[in-house]
């Protein structure tokens, strides 16, 4: 029996210029396992007076947020926590008449990192989290500046920081005005978009562009709320804008979901947002997955449990659940050359393929009755470190189709239909669980024709052919010698 491998506590504290915000996490098999997170709205670059000086009442908001945290992290050594300071901590001239009681109080000691240092950890959090692309750009819209960074899969490319935030920005252009105005939100805009327009092009041709901030997450809530969008586009950004404008702070939030710790920065954040668009001519952003915090964490783990943090969290996941690796391995493998032959050529739709298959028999930890349904409700519950959610939910879902009858797959695409046809016959190919060259699939003009040598196989592919059968793909089955 394998020995249990004890958790290591520990936590990351980033102190935000607009929240300070906690994660305590285990580090387990180098792996990171969440158990707590906090957040404290301090609005710290409130704080900033016109000298770049820290009031007395920010400096106790900070620590009386830092004291709220201490009962999550008493129990730990400075070994086990790093706590970090952005923007308004880099610019405030008296930074240690925040730093030396903050650092007495939690016992250890404050960085005030750089603005590209804060682009990389947030990259890092955000590749620990999900899927990242081979050209992806992320933008962080802090409270006092905007990080961007582009990366190269895990690797970061190239990052910069611009000194524009969404608690800067409310002040310079918001605050002293009854609402939002579009003369408001143009002059916002513009500088936003001067400010991202001289470094352009370091930053454009990005196959995926994200966005992490709680602003970010709250304009995409916004934008599912008010608009037909799935994602931010330039015309939802408009939309927000409008209604912002029109609206009253009540009755925003109360269509929008917007908490009413955001609204104040909404604007704000919207305007930044719009600049970012059109300074680098982007056409849709997703809000992403992990942030500086989830960086932070990273440096308590091996580096090849961050560049591999989803492959790790597979291979974990099949040693708690008992999963058989070579049987996984055998369909994996089946599924790719069947996939192939059928037309799936989109390398992200091989990949949610590939991961179905090593999870597949995940259900039968439960029961092997109606396994393919256990392990789609546990796939889809569980949080699957590395994975973003809508592929985690796209998998599960291969999962529980994986076998018995095809319940309606119309909402599937045609590739996708095929790549559950590549599932579900390499998983019939494998039944015997051992190396086996008696199933073959190939072209027939408009059918597919599966050969086998086994007799018993036929009634299996012939109802797997019936099922089939209404969705516009033809099976069509022959014994070999």
């Amino acid at each position: 029996m394998k020995k249990k491998t004890k958790a290591w506590p520990v936590a990351a504290i980033d102190l935000g210029s607009n929240s300070f915000h906690l994660v305590r996490a285990d580090v387990i098999d180098g792996q990171l396992h969440t158990r707590h997170r906090s957040k404290v709205r301090v609005q710290l670059a409130q704080g900033l007076d016109s000298t770049l000086c820290l009031s007395d009442q920010s400096i106790q908001r900070g620590l009386a947020a830092l004291d709220r945290f201490q009962e999550h992290i008493r129990d730990l050594s400075p070994a086990q926590l790093r706590v970090v300071g952005t923007h308004t901590l880099r610019q405030a001239r008296n930074v240690e008449a925040f730093l030396e009681p903050a650092q007495a109080l939690l016992g250890c000691s404050i960085e005030v990192i750089s603005g590209p240092e804060e682009g990389r950890l947030t990259y890092q959090g955000v590749a620990l989290s999900q899927p990242v692309a081979e050209r992806t750009l992320l933008v962080d819209i802090g409270g006092g500046s905007t990080e961007l960074v582009m990366g190269h899969g895990h690797r970061i490319k190239d990052v910069t920081s611009r000194s524009m935030g969404c608690v800067v920005f409310h002040q310079r252009y918001f605050n002293d005005h009854p609402g939002p105005t579009p003369a408001l939100f143009a002059q916002a805009r513009s500088e936003a978009r001067r400010l991202v327009q001289g470094v352009r092009s370091r930053f454009e041709g990005a196959e995926v562009a994200l966005g992490s901030s709680g602003s970010i997450k709250a304009i995409m809530q916004a934008v599912l709320a008010l608009s037909d969008h799935s994602v931010i586009t330039r015309s939802g950004l408009e939309i927000l804008e409008d209604e912002l404008c029109a609206l009253s702070p009540s009755d925003f939030m109360a269509q929008s979901g917007v908490s009413s710790d955001r609204y104040p920065v909404l604007a704000a954040g919207v305007a930044i947002l719009q600049g970012v668009f059109e300074g680098l001519e982007l056409v849709q952003m997703e809000a992403a997955q992990g942030a500086l915090r989830e960086g932070l964490l990273c440096s308590f783990l091996p580096d090849s449990s961050v560049s591999n943090a989803r492959q790790a969290g597979i291979s974990e996941w099949q040693r708690r659940l008992h999963i058989d690796a070579k049987q996984a391995e055998r369909v994996a493998r089946d599924a790719k050359r069947f996939a192939q032959i059928l037309g799936v050529e989109e390398g992200g739709l091989l990949e949610r393929l590939a991961e179905a298959c090593a999870l597949h028999e995940s259900g039968q930890s439960i029961n092997y009755s109606d396994y393919h349904q256990h392990g789609r409700y546990l796939i889809e519950q569980s949080d699957l470190p590395g994975f973003h959610r809508r592929d985690q939910v796209f998998v599960a879902q291969m999962v529980g189709l994986q076998r018995k009858k095809l319940p309606c797959i119309e909402h599937l695409s045609s590739p996708e239909q095929r790549a559950l046809l590549a599932l579900r016959l390499a998983i019939l190919a494998n039944v015997t669980r051992r190396e086996d060259e008696g199933f073959t699939l190939a072209s027939a003009g408009q059918e597919w024709q599966i050969r086998t040598r086994d007799h018993w196989r036929l009634a299996d592919i012939d109802k797997e052919a019936k099922r089939w059968k209404p969705y516009g793909i033809g099976l069509k089955t022959s014994l070999v010698s």
